[in-house]
């Protein structure tokens, strides 16, 4: 500070002064900031946890979606070149009187049918692949090719251990438990902002040399202080504010609580769907499958074109629907990781 008029005493004249002083918090409440910041880090760590967790399900769920309509497109595309050689093979007999007008039109609608969906097919797998490429950052007209429906792998757990690990493991559930110690060091910091807070002083005064032979001549004073603040009228707005923040806290706990249901009920869905899609598996694989094919077999010894055409599109239905549950098994298995917030040991 600048004296606009130089203050004159006996031992000179005072031209300016310098002063620092030092707020120093009370006792705790610096630490409590401290952790109150390392909460948000760990909330911010866990919101980008889960946008990894998202994408990397939702790609394995597009990719095995894309498989699955590879698959379809390859079955259906046999099957439709298997038609047409029935198709000749019937209008032949039928220009020989041997097939029938209805043998000749049922073969064709299943062509047509089967090129209609052919069609749709190819344009989902356009979709699929516009949506993988989305999910890896790639030009939307990236082609993927050669994507495989991989065996599937049941896990061996329990529903009940998936649920713990669920608990354990989501990070929607941890988010609540750092916001709810969040709000808990909130609380302390508020208590602690209607403590006292200590300031402490130390100046100089610039001083020129007197005219006067005094001791002390151009001596520099300092001057050595402290201060501290009372917060009168503040306990009744704290009170208000730690109300504030116990409610935030109790909003809190009953969101954790709603989160935990959901989860275990969540859990219990897709683990049901990934064990139907394990049954729905082997029985076309071991039964409906093979029974389609003996019945190709003994049909194509009788030369019935009506009753061929009718099988082999039950084989097709039955392959498909086979392809379906493979498929399917391997997204609930990503949805289910995506809810247990790791991989499925």
């Amino acid at each position: 500070g600048f004296y606009a008029k130089s203050v004159e005493t006996r031992v000179g004249p005072q031209r300016h002064r310098i002063s620092i002083s030092q707020t120093v918090p009370y006792p705790g409440m610096l630490k409590t900031a401290g952790k109150l910041v390392e909460k948000e880090v760990e909330v911010a760590q866990k919101k980008f946890e889960i946008v990894v967790r998202d994408v990397v399900a939702d790609l394995k769920i597009a990719y095995h979606e894309l498989a699955y309509l590879d698959q379809a497109i390859d079955l259906t595309g046999k099957n439709q070149q298997l038609l047409e050689h029935y198709l000749a093979i019937t209008a032949k007999r039928y220009a020989n009187e041997t097939a029938t007008l209805m043998d000749l039109i049922r073969a064709e609608s299943q062509i047509a049918q089967l090129s209609f969906d052919l069609v749709l097919l190819q344009e989902l797998k356009q979709v699929g692949m516009v949506k993988v490429n989305a999910l890896l950052d790639r030009p939307t007209e990236t082609p993927i090719e050669n994507t495989i429906l991989f065996e599937t792998e049941p896990p061996e757990i329990s529903v009940s251990k998936l649920e713990i690990l669920a608990i354990q493991n989501r990070q929607e559930i941890q988010i609540t438990d750092l916001q709810i110690e969040k709000l808990n060091q909130t609380v302390t910091m508020v208590k602690l902002q209607n403590k006292p807070m200590i300031k402490l002083n130390l100046m100089t005064i610039e001083t020129g040399k007197s005219t006067m032979k005094v001791a002390g001549n151009g001596k520099n004073p300092w001057i050595v202080g402290f201060s501290f603040s009372l917060p009168w009228g503040k306990s009744h707005r704290n009170e208000s504010r730690i109300r504030s923040v116990n409610l935030s806290r109790d909003h809190q706990i009953d969101s954790k609580k709603a989160i935990q249901n959901q989860t275990k009920a969540e859990v219990n869905r897709f683990y049901f769907q990934i064990k139907n899609s394990e049954r729905l598996i082997e029985l076309y694989q071991k039964t409906l499958i093979p029974q389609a094919e003996r019945t190709i077999e003994a049909i194509d010894q009788t030369g019935n074109i009506t009753e061929l055409l009718e099988a082999q599109s039950i084989w097709l239905n039955f392959h498909l629907a086979w392809v379906r549950a493979i498929a399917d098994h391997h997204q609930d298995s990503a949805r289910l990781q995506r809810l247990i917030g790791k991989e499925i040991r």
